[in-house]
């Protein structure tokens, strides 16, 4: 070989091997058929999803641009590729009509989660599919809904419209054939992995709490979860969490480090001194024991370890028990105060008021809720947060006092639990008669199982409760027929479910606005005529109520507490403005509510402190005077000394400091507050203990953490002074 053609030679591996070479080899490949069909093709449908993404967060998420934004396109990039891949395996033609039907999903799941949420003001949830047949009832309003948002819908099924109009038909089937193969759909699968890994990656930088990381591994939650990583990644945790076992949440919800000190460990028999007014009584103090059961948490745990990989492996009900111990054990309990046992041995009745607010209350208009009002205790901040599942999840919040756990239905899912701590069943420990009524269906949410293991005697339409054929139902005519059977067997327990208050909020479509449509001025909109003329029936069914208590001559024993289900988010966000007379912002306003807490002869009062629905269980509790175990609710009582704590969906909330918007990450002040303590700190704080009563409360639902709590000699133990004491009243 000559020397001339060894250089040659040297020259072209040299070439061969230059970065501009293998730059240019590298470029080449994506030339490619199968590369280039795999990329046109995932591009596709990332268009599909980022359109609907960006539709959804123009008209429900906003703001447009945050960080959830990346993260959802970061998982829509890897979930494309992932489709490609699999529909891989199949011939060209299925390939093609699988592909098709992905892309319409995507326009069909946004459509389907926009509608729900105009209609709900909250996400659907994969546990309601099974039961979907009920929103039939409601098909009506939900096609006018659909209709009123045609505009949106539009542009959410604008990727579907786009590609059968010019992709199906004018791109061949080669395309399909070009990524057709096992091989080819192992590496694009081998991709989506990849870009998988990336995503998680991509939120890997920010572990704190409410962070993107947070939720998607440990607490996911719809609202928070589709601002963070988008709509679909979101139901896809739900769908994972509604298949999977549930496993053992992040243990440093429960640590006791020395920067934390909201939940301190505390001795159960200690209590607590407060000192009475100088003015009055200079040399007395008042002691106030702790609101607490004689649990042994410390020998409940004796003996157990904690799993390791308690993030992998899946719980046992033995794991989420002593975790929740772990976690009671640690916190605060509140104690008894000035308020504690003024109601003892009187009758109650809860009332959960359909889409009732505090702008349905008219000195003239409505008097009756205006006195219970007025002289009963005014809880000015108080709140009624949205949960997911709407009215039932109102009265699960309401009724147990507890958060209901994001997926399912709670209340039915608590019809095979021990749901001791809930008043039906405590009071009739007690020594009360319990009742329940509802004017709908007795089945609707499947309450004809609930109802009765909360400790009622249940009956509803269709079960003993015969009203007048109408759409809705009279809650006063409810009352009439009800009354009766409870007003002579004291001590009672009464429990109320309205529907007088639910949309269609027209003159026609409703039967109630209709029948009062004359009480209220023609000077507003014609929505908001109709909102408050069927809440006028809470005033008449309130008016009855009270005259045949003061005619039993037992309104002065009688505690009524009215809270509503939730907002009324059937009505357009404009009109409840017009309603109530000014701006609402829709994170915090629209929950502002209110609470009637009355009876005959209460001493008015008006309590500032931040409160919600959570709240009401154990202020009723304390305020009866019932023993009841403070540590074990997500609420609080409301006249203890607890700081005051507003849990909203999203894990949004307000304290008496300021208010916290999850889905921003901002805190705001309330004018004239201020904190001794750095914001962040304080932020992180508040931020903890929301998610540990989130996480306690959902696995309070899943372990049936009531079931083996305390023995039935104990529980006789505990409710004997309080029967001893009932002995002793009379009824006459």
């Amino acid at each position: 070989m000559s020397h001339g053609v060894t250089v040659k030679s040297r020259l072209d591996n040299m070439a061969e091997n230059s970065p501009k070479t293998r730059m240019r080899r590298f470029l080449d490949a994506f030339d490619s058929p199968p590369i280039k069909s795999a990329f046109l093709l995932t591009l596709i449908l990332f268009g599909a999803q980022m359109i609907c993404e960006i539709v959804f967060r123009l008209t429900i998420l906003r703001p447009l641009f945050n960080i959830g934004l990346l993260h959802a396109a970061f998982f829509a990039l890897a979930r494309s590729a992932g489709i490609v891949s699999v529909v891989s395996f199949f011939p060209p033609k299925v390939a093609r009509v699988l592909y098709s039907i992905a892309i319409v999903s995507f326009s069909i799941i946004y459509s389907a989660q926009l509608v729900y949420y105009k209609f709900f003001r909250t996400f659907f949830i994969v546990y309601s599919l099974e039961r979907s047949g009920q929103v039939a009832e409601f098909i009506g309003d939900i096609f006018l809904k659909i209709a009123m948002n045609i505009p949106t819908i539009l542009f959410l099924l604008l990727p579907s419209i786009l590609f059968f109009i010019y992709l199906y038909k004018r791109r061949p089937i080669e395309e399909f054939q070009n990524v057709s193969g096992w091989k080819k759909a192992l590496t694009g699968l081998g991709c989506s992995v990849l870009l998988f890994g990336l995503s998680i990656v991509s939120m890997a930088f920010n572990r704190s709490y409410n962070s993107p990381w947070q939720n998607y591994f440990h607490h996911n939650e719809l609202l928070l979860g589709s601002h963070q990583f988008g709509v679909m990644t979101a139901i896809e945790i739900d769908i994972r969490r509604f298949l999977s076992p549930p496993v053992l949440p992040d243990d440093t919800l429960v640590r006791t480090d020395e920067d934390i000190e909201m939940t301190l460990p505390t001795v159960n028999d200690t209590s607590v001194t407060q000192p009475t007014d100088p003015a009055t009584n200079p040399s007395q103090q008042t002691t106030y024991d702790p609101q607490v059961w004689p649990i042994d948490f410390e020998k409940r745990l004796e003996g157990y370890t904690f799993p390791d990989d308690r993030l992998l492996q899946p719980a046992t009900r033995e794991d989420q028990a002593r975790y929740l111990d772990d976690a009671f054990s640690k916190t605060a309990p509140t104690y008894m105060n000035d308020h504690t046992g003024r109601g003892k041995g009187f009758n109650l009745i809860f009332i959960s008021a359909e889409s009732f607010s505090p702008y349905c209350i008219d000195p003239v208009l409505t008097p009756t809720l205006y006195k219970m009002y007025k002289e009963g205790i005014q809880f000015t901040n108080y709140y009624n947060p949205m949960w997911s599942v709407s009215t039932l999840d109102g009265e699960y919040a309401g009724l147990c006092g507890m958060i209901p756990k994001q997926g399912v239905w709670s209340l039915v899912q608590s019809a095979g639990n021990d749901m001791s701590y809930a008043p039906g069943n405590f009071f009739k420990r007690l020594g009360y008669n319990t009742y329940a009524w509802h004017d709908h269906t007795w089945t609707y949410y499947e309450r004809d199982v609930s109802h009765p293991n909360l400790g009622y005697t249940y009956r509803g339409i269709g079960n003993g409760l015969d009203l007048e054929p109408l759409w809705p139902k009279s809650d006063n005519e409810m009352i009439e027929k009800t009354t009766p059977e409870f007003i002579d067997k004291e001590p009672f327990h009464v429990y109320y479910l309205t529907v007088s208050g639910h949309m269609p909020y027209s003159q026609f479509g409703n039967a109630m606005s209709e029948r009062h449509w004359n009480v209220y001025p023609g000077d507003i909109s014609n929505e908001a005529r109709a909102y408050l003329a069927c809440n006028y029936e809470v005033e008449l069914a309130m008016q009855t109520l009270i005259e045949r208590l003061q005619e039993a001559g037992i309104m002065d024993r009688t505690l009524i507490v009215l809270n509503p289900d939730h907002h009324p988010y059937g009505i357009r966000h404009s009109t409840y403005e017009e309603i109530a007379g000014h701006s609402l912002d829709e994170t915090f306003d629209v929950y502002k509510s209110v609470l009637l807490f009355y009876h005959e002869g209460i001493e008015p009062e008006q309590v500032d402190k931040y409160c919600c629905s959570l709240d009401i269980l154990p202020t009723i509790y304390n305020y009866m005077g019932v023993p009841y175990e403070s540590r074990l609710l997500s609420g609080r009582d409301i006249f203890s000394d607890a700081e005051g704590l507003v849990c909203l969906l999203g894990k949004s909330w307000i304290t008496d400091y300021g208010k916290y918007d999850a889905l921003t990450n901002e805190f705001t002040l309330h004018d004239g507050a201020s904190l001794d303590i750095p914001e962040d700190l304080y932020v992180s704080r508040v931020n903890r203990e929301v998610m540990l009563r989130f996480q306690t409360a959902e696995l309070v639902l899943d372990c049936d953490y009531y079931l083996d709590l305390i023995s039935d000699d104990t529980w006789k133990a505990l409710v004997k002074p309080y029967r001893d004491y009932m002995q002793t009243r009379s009824y006459d």
